[in-house]
């Protein structure tokens, strides 16, 4: 009664283990490019982000007269080429990324297009567009007091003094 119940046990166990054990030693193919794939985007992406802050740098010494503008050509000229080199890498290396911009981009233009020809119909006829009252909803009024951060455009208060978001330092308002 015991051999049948050990052999019942290893029966059941062995296929488990293998099944368990089998992607430590022999990973698919497929994960490890995807793996890849993301890891290689990453550092595409931060290496761009950091070329590109490299280049804000770079115009505010030339603003406050840190370097001369013969240097601020010759390094900016540089610094964007590698922007824009990376840029391209990252567009090789996730290009559903593109493909799913280029979509979004179509029905913008499709929309632009019907609204367009709307306005093209009403000009022809000599009649101004008046805007329907169900499309008219405005968030803007005249009085606004609403601040936002010149780093990372996040909204503010109008008593901070710096954007909780970035840290960067706010102007002070005018009537503060």
């Amino acid at each position: 009664m015991l051999w049948p119940t050990i052999l019942i046990a290893l029966l059941i166990t062995i296929p488990v283990l293998i099944f368990v054990v089998w992607p430590l030693f022999f990973p698919s193919a497929k994960v490890m490019v995807d793996d890849l794939d993301e890891s290689r985007l990453a550092e595409l992406v931060q290496r761009k982000d950091a070329v590109l802050q490299s280049i804000k740098e770079l115009e505010f010494d030339l603003h406050t007269s840190k370097i001369s503008q013969a240097d601020f050509q010759l390094l900016n000229t540089r610094l964007r080429h590698q922007a824009i080199g990376l840029m391209r890498q990252i567009d090789k290396v996730a290009p559903e990324v593109t493909e799913l911009e280029e979509a979004l981009e179509k029905e913008i233009m499709k929309l632009r297009r019907v609204d367009g020809d709307v306005l093209h119909a009403a000009h022809k006829n000599g009649k101004a567009p008046q805007p329907s009252p169900k499309k008219a909803v405005s968030n803007v009024t005249e009085d606004t007091t609403d601040r936002f951060c010149r780093q990372c455009g996040a909204r503010v208060n109008e008593e901070d003094r710096f954007c909780a978001k970035c840290g960067a330092a706010l102007k002070v308002a005018a009537g503060s």
